[in-house]
């Protein structure tokens, strides 16, 4: 079971990339309201259009196949 931390954290990077499958599995994994789900996966997609950088894993891997 992940921490609540880590459990937003994963709901913010969905919502960043617009990744409604994985917000649902991670919603149904964790014992998180969904109401609290639903607004750590819309701070994830303010935070696309206000133009903050990704640093999950995938988008760091592409960073470094881009240089």
């Amino acid at each position: 079971m992940r921490s609540p931390n880590t459990t937003t954290i994963l709901l913010k990077v969905a919502g960043y990339h617009g990744d409604s499958q994985s917000f649902l599995r991670i919603t149904a994994e964790s014992k998180m309201p969904y109401s609290d789900a639903g607004l750590a996966f819309e701070q994830g997609r303010a935070m696309r259009e206000q133009g903050f950088q990704c640093h999950c894993h995938n988008c760091s891997i592409r960073k470094e196949q881009m240089v």
